[in-house]
């Protein structure tokens, strides 16, 4: 964050300046069993950004995340 915080006041010349950071999230998880009472479910999101003109030169374009998670549900919060 402070590497980024730095890139940002090199850029846009002000440490306090305010810019926008777009996102687009795109997931999808799956049921894989369930337990008594519980569901574990497994997904993935992959998630781009997209950032001021500026700093999407300092940062080599607009940066990708990818995660991949397992998670215990009670059966009881899961909608129909």
């Amino acid at each position: 964050m402070k590497k980024l915080l730095q890139k940002v006041t090199v850029c846009v010349g002000n440490q306090n300046a305010d810019f926008n950071i777009h996102t687009l999230p795109l997931g999808l998880n799956h049921q894989i069993a369930a337990f008594s009472r519980l569901l574990l479910v497994a997904g993935t999101q992959l998630t781009a950004y997209q950032v001021l003109l500026a700093l999407s030169n300092q940062l080599r374009g607009n940066p990708l995340s990818c995660q991949l998670y397992l998670r215990l549900t009670p059966q009881r919060m899961m909608t129909k």
